[in-house]
């Protein structure tokens, strides 16, 4: 009786890993496509055909329809609050569809670590990010302060009650922005160089190329300004993700390794 009892739990712990190692998950944010193949590289079966993510064979781009996705088979479908609520209904009837919200202030990053470790069943690997991220934040916060200017194409910037605003609040940094609005707010050039902020952030490309859109960075004001290296850039792969990527979106604005 025993014996039957140890080969019976023995079975029932050799389905569990196996049920485990072939739960099949497919993303369907590309901000989360990344983190995924970090954490669960053997779940992992579909992503974003908008990723950047260098993906294993087995890990195919999907259109972003019904069709693709559940071609792939999913067991689950891992998607965010942005993603459209006509295309998580009509996967219902075929997969479990988690909804993992992206954290808009860096009060939720624990939570949507936590919230997308226990979909993904990487419950570990959230964990360590969390403390990794924690760690850094603290290593940071020993900078010297400063202030901070986020810029984008057309004179947009980042005000108050954002992920970047939020960020340079946990930093101990100003956001200049902040005081103009929230949301995304507009700047006049004249703004801008009155603010003379300590750190000039360009969000959306390191090397801007000329565009009406980007015309007032040849100001010889800008120029000087990244001549003396008060100038930071942050790619558009990243600046897309700033919550999911915050590490690299982090060092880029301080320039720390």
């Amino acid at each position: 009786m025993r014996s039957s009892s140890l080969l019976l739990g023995l079975l029932v712990i050799l389905y569990s890993v196996n049920s485990a190692a072939a739960e099949r998950i497919v993303s369907l944010n590309a901000c989360y496509d990344q983190l995924l193949y970090q954490w669960v590289p053997d779940k992992l079966v579909g992503v974003t055909r908008w990723s950047d993510t260098s993906v294993a064979p087995q890990v195919s781009r999907h259109r972003g329809d019904v069709e693709s996705i559940v071609a792939l088979n999913p067991d689950k479908v891992i998607a965010n609050q942005f993603t459209q609520p006509q295309l998580l209904q009509a996967l219902q009837p075929f997969t479990e569809v988690v909804v993992v919200e992206q954290p808009q202030r860096w009060r939720d990053y624990a939570d949507f670590l936590q919230a997308l470790g226990q979909a993904s069943g990487a419950e570990r690997q959230a964990s360590k990010q969390l403390q990794q991220s924690q760690r850094l934040l603290e290593r940071l916060r020993q900078l010297p302060a400063k202030s901070v200017l986020s810029v984008m194409a057309n004179q947009y910037s980042w005000g108050r009650e954002t992920w970047f605003d939020s960020v340079m609040t946990a930093l101990g940094w100003k956001n200049l922005a902040a005081e103009k609005g929230t949301g995304l707010v507009s700047l006049r050039l004249e703004q801008v160089l009155q603010l003379a902020p300590d750190i000039v952030l360009w969000e959306g490309t390191t090397s801007p190329a000329f565009a009406l859109a980007n015309q007032w960075l040849y100001h010889p004001v800008m120029q000087r300004w990244r001549e003396q290296q008060h100038w930071r850039a942050v790619s558009s792969e990243i600046a897309s993700c700033p919550a999911v990527r915050w590490p690299e979106y982090i060092r880029a604005i301080t320039q720390s390794d």
